[in-house]
Parts: structure tokens; sequence; C-alpha cells
């Protein structure tokens, strides 16, 4: 089955809320601000994120992914 699930230019894309298979890491990936504001507007709508939930900051333009992809301990980080 599937392990992770990746959301490139995540956006206000829900999946990673919505979604209860606990067992699936789900990377949302996008710039700084566009996750600055979806973590706002969520915690303003009370919507909360699971654990198996990592949002990476990347500029896609500028970064290539397998390298952030590689180094997820030290990139990534829980919404809140």
């Amino acid at each position: 089955g599937i392990e992770q699930y990746a959301i490139l230019d995540a956006g206000l894309d829900t999946f990673s809320t919505r979604n209860r298979n606990k067992n699936i890491s789900i990377f949302e990936i996008d710039k700084k601000i566009s996750e600055k504001n979806k973590i706002r507007r969520l915690t303003r709508a009370k919507i909360e994120f699971s654990d198996n939930v990592k949002m990476i900051c990347a500029d896609l333009s500028k970064v290539k992914i397998p390298p952030r992809f590689a180094n997820q301990d030290d990139t990534a980080n829980k919404p809140n």
C-alpha cells in the first residue's frame, strides 16, 4: 500500500486534514508564506493536522525535491 503522499505546491489543499489513514506519511511542500497562510486559516476554522503530516518549506522553482526529502528529518516540521 501507500506509505508516503507528497502534495507539491500544496496551497490550500485539504487532503492532509481529510485523510483518516494514519499509516500514510503526508508531506506538504510549499513556499513559507503559503504554508503560514494555510495554518492560519485552518487554525481559525479549528481544523487540526494529524501527527503524520509534515510541512516542508520550499520554493519549487529554486529547490530540487529529492534533496529535501533526503533531509526530511531536518527540514520537515509539524504544523503548529
